[in-house]
């Protein structure tokens, strides 16, 4: 698991990180700037916040409620949620899972 791999623990952690933070920056610009709601304020309003949110639908935790929110003022987070999932969610997390199952 985590001993006998750190090195690509690590730099999976750190491609899941850079995607996310490039993901917030896109859902900050293009949503929680220009809206008046105030759960896309605090969801989508800054950097932090929007990281957060992303790594709650990574884990699958109310998924469906962020996308929901922000897809009454912008239909394309409805794809561009389901893409997002379907990377950081199923992709990169599972490939650090297969590395831990892998060592074991």
């Amino acid at each position: 698991g985590f001993v006998e791999n750190p090195k690509l623990i690590f730099w999976s952690l750190i491609l899941l990180a850079v995607f996310m933070y490039i993901c917030a920056i896109a859902m900050v610009d293009l949503v929680g700037e220009g809206s008046e709601d105030v759960a896309i304020q605090k969801h989508w309003g800054t950097i932090l916040s929007s990281m957060l949110s992303l790594f709650l639908m990574a884990t699958f935790n109310d998924w469906g409620k962020r996308i929901d929110e922000v897809g009454a003022e912008a239909a394309w987070v409805y794809p561009a949620g389901i893409i997002f999932v379907l990377v950081a969610g199923v992709g990169i997390l599972n490939l650090i899972t297969g590395v831990m199952v892998q060592a074991a």
